[in-house]
């Protein structure tokens, strides 16, 4: 089987990244496999054979809106002459990279599977005119793919319900996650000498972008330290929204119990100084840190996205919230960080779920990742668009 994959993952073409090495793992079950990826002219990557039968290209395109017309030119030279039978296309999202897919498999008539990483049908997935533009994307080119990959049920559930899709052309295939080794490999150490002055610590560990909705933590933080004032917030993460959250943090009076880290090599010892893991995100495609916080036996509070609900439940693995709900995420976390016995209890439920349902050996991934894209191939005989 000959595989073409449309994304935009650039550390592809860092040598020992684990995007790379997992690809390369994954081709070993392909004839051959082909990588177009977007990216900027200046950025000054090139094509490169990176095992014996993956190769990667670079759009180098002058900009982003020209990202679609290279990579279908680039895209038309590799499967021109590949046998509709035999071969694939398999795009990142359904968005930019799903348009590239459905000028090749309408040019060509290549198979063609979308993968969904992220919550996109989630009502605040739309705030910007770029995301606006995406979904719309996904509306008109969704039924031009043989078959779906998802990240988590949520994903799977709603876009059979969007675009009545027959349930079996949509596969459920998570992050690849080693929790044995992670767990295995986790360090003892913490950070808790760091922070004296808190009798209980709340961490998260995110990107600093507006998706994930920290600056409701920070009011979330406010409303706790009424009942529990010794508590600290410890927010590990870069991005955008630093200096806002700062900001925020000095407007709602709270500086005192929030501490911002910079990204770690050693997030590991962040878990271990934790008492609770809070996530707020107004939208997630799975919620690997969520798996992460499991292994490290930290309780979790989460908003309702991703994996919430694909195994856990409110209440006895994990805390649940709906969406932007700060009375709930308040109540909740005052009832964790006053009982111990409650937060031990989560972690080991958790923990049960987590070794039950999400433990699987990397090449049994693959093999179920090789199988959906043979199912895109079979299931392509029998549409007609």
């Amino acid at each position: 089987m000959k595989v073409l994959m449309i994304g935009s993952d650039r550390l592809l073409f860092q040598e020992g990244s684990s995007v790379r090495d997992r690809l390369v793992a994954t081709a070993t079950l392909f004839d051959e496999l082909h990588i177009v990826v977007f990216a900027n002219k200046t950025l000054g990557l090139k094509k490169q054979k990176i095992s014996n039968n993956v190769w990667i290209y670079p759009t180098s395109s002058l900009n982003r809106w020209t990202y679609v017309i290279g990579a279908v030119a680039i895209g038309s030279k590799i499967i021109r002459d590949w046998d509709t039978n035999d071969s694939v296309i398999s795009t990142q999202d359904p968005f930019e990279a799903g348009v590239v897919g459905v000028k090749l498999k309408k040019k060509f008539g290549i198979p063609l599977q979308f993968q969904v990483h992220t919550d996109f049908l989630s009502p605040h997935f739309v705030q910007g005119f770029l995301n606006k533009m995406r979904v719309r994307i996904a509306d008109s080119i969704m039924k031009y793919a043989n078959s779906v990959r998802v990240v988590s049920l949520r994903i799977k559930d709603a876009i059979i319900e969007k675009y009545n899709l027959d349930s079996q052309s949509v596969t459920v295939l998570p992050i690849f996650v080693d929790v044995q080794s992670f767990i295995q490999n986790k360090t003892n150490e913490n950070f808790r000498s760091r922070y004296p002055e808190f009798k209980s610590i709340v961490l998260m560990i995110s990107r600093l972008t507006h998706e994930k909705n920290i600056m409701e933590a920070l009011s979330i933080l406010k409303d706790v330290l009424k009942t529990n004032p010794e508590t600290g917030l410890l927010i590990v993460g870069a991005g955008p929204e630093r200096e806002i959250l700062e900001r925020k943090a000095r407007d709602l009076g709270v500086e005192d119990n929030v501490r911002f880290e910079s990204w770690s090599d050693n997030i590991s010892a962040y878990y271990n100084t934790a008492d609770i893991f809070l996530l707020t995100s107004f939208f997630e495609g799975y919620g690997l840190t969520i798996i992460e916080a499991g292994a490290h036996r930290i309780p979790v509070v989460a908003s309702d996205v991703g994996i919430v609900g694909d195994g856990f439940r409110d209440g006895i693995e994990l805390s649940v919230c709906p969406v932007g709900d700060t009375e709930c995420f308040v109540e909740k976390l005052n009832v964790l960080i006053s009982d111990r016995d409650l937060r031990m209890q989560y972690a080991v439920n958790f923990e049960a779920v987590l070794m039950e349902k999400y433990t699987q050996d990397f090449d049994d991934y693959i093999v179920d990742f090789r199988d959906s894209l043979l199912w895109c191939i079979s299931e392509s005989k029998s549409r007609v668009f």
